[in-house]
């Protein structure tokens, strides 16, 4: 099976949306590379201005996280220890508020990632999982978040849908921001 073969698009649960493409991954010879996208609320509306009655700009907050053959070589990249990766885990993301809500989400999932695919006997090259996500400025009301999920894996496209679904299912913040918390000053 050639790798243009292997490309195909999954149907999603109703409160996400996925896409399972392979490519070759440069820095694996001969592991397929594939990119998901996916998202971590229902909130369907294009991002790009606010609901205010002055047409805010909606700003984006954007982090990476990187493990394995994804970890960043960029020298601003702050490095931390990683349970599942001996190299550990790289963070590119700004120290904002709104930049580590969306930094809390994307690590989980990184992580959650590696953990269940231990779990499914899936082997993992690398992850990067990016995340970003609006907030009126003016208000700071979140218009929800949207991770991708880059993975160098020897899975199948199936075998990581499986793990992909998994992961998405019992990852512990993004869940906790679907439903929602109470956050209180004590």
């Amino acid at each position: 099976m050639n790798r243009e073969d292997r490309s195909s698009s999954l149907e999603p649960p109703a409160r996400t949306s996925a896409v399972v493409t392979a490519a070759l991954d440069p820095r694996q010879k001969r592991t397929p590379r594939y990119l998901v996208v996916m998202r971590v609320t229902d909130h369907n509306e294009p991002v790009g201005w606010g609901k205010a009655d002055r047409r805010q700009p909606v700003e984006q907050f954007a982090v990476v996280v990187g493990a394995g053959s994804f970890r960043s070589d960029d020298g601003g990249a702050i490095r931390f220890p990683h349970r599942w990766t001996p190299e550990g885990v790289t963070v590119e993301a700004d120290f904002t508020g709104a930049h580590l809500l969306h930094l809390a989400t994307a690590g989980c999932v990184l992580n959650d990632i590696y953990r269940e695919a231990g779990e499914l006997d899936i082997r993992i090259h690398g992850v990067r999982v990016s995340a970003d996500g609006g907030f009126d400025t003016r208000t700071w009301i979140s218009s929800g978040i949207t991770y991708r999920i880059e993975l160098s894996s020897p899975a199948s496209v199936e075998e990581l849908a499986v793990l992909l679904d998994r992961v998405d299912d019992v990852a512990e913040i993004p869940r906790a921001m679907r439903a929602g918390t109470t956050v209180r000053r004590s």
